[in-house]
């Protein structure tokens, strides 16, 4: 039996706009769920511990299986600094975390923690259809596993809020889509 792996980015924090990076916040709008949910399928739903995505999926009516694995990278102490701050006070720290996936300037999780915890955690998805709701980063790093890409094409993916990514294995992982609006998805 195959393997399907339905990835969705919660709704946006406060965070989101001013280009912040995040911590554990709220949403901050209500969201109901679409047709799309309502038609899928899937023998497991998780989600993330942090607010952000329980809050998400609450509101889109699933019953989501807190999982560690799925939690947000941890930025040590730039969480809740704007980028531009980052680039005024920390370019050197910035510059290098963007190049080097195994620095963590900020005293938190390198881009390469993240990209092996999330290969750990793809190794267990069981067969059939599974949902986890997980932050932007954790899903890019899902991509990065998947297509078997260098940690270092992190920044060069961008996932918006409240979108889906499908990944699928037949004798590899593979992207099915990715950024899909939840709204427009097939």
């Amino acid at each position: 039996m195959s393997r399907r792996l339905t990835l969705i980015a919660p709704a946006a924090t406060a965070a989101y706009r001013p280009g912040r990076l995040a911590g554990d916040e709220p949403i901050v709008q209500p969201i109901h769920a679409p047709p799309l949910l309502e038609r899928l399928s899937v023998e497991a739903c998780f989600c993330a511990p942090e607010c952000q995505a329980r809050q998400t999926a609450e509101w889109l009516a699933l019953e989501a299986t807190i999982d560690p694995a799925l939690k947000a990278l941890d930025i040590g102490h730039w969480q809740g600094v704007s980028r531009e701050t980052l680039a005024r006070d920390d370019p050197d720290g910035l510059a290098r975390w963007m190049r080097d996936p195994a620095s963590a300037p900020h005293g938190g999780e390198s881009v390469e923690q993240l990209c092996q915890r999330a290969a750990s955690r793809l190794q267990t998805v069981g067969n059939g259809h599974t949902l986890m709701v997980t932050h932007a980063e954790v899903i890019r790093a899902f991509v990065i596993v998947a297509m078997e890409a260098p940690a270092r094409s992190y920044f060069g993916l961008d996932i918006a809020p409240l979108t889906l990514t499908r990944l699928e294995d037949g004798t590899r992982w593979r992207v099915r889509c990715s950024g899909v609006a939840l709204t427009s998805a097939e």
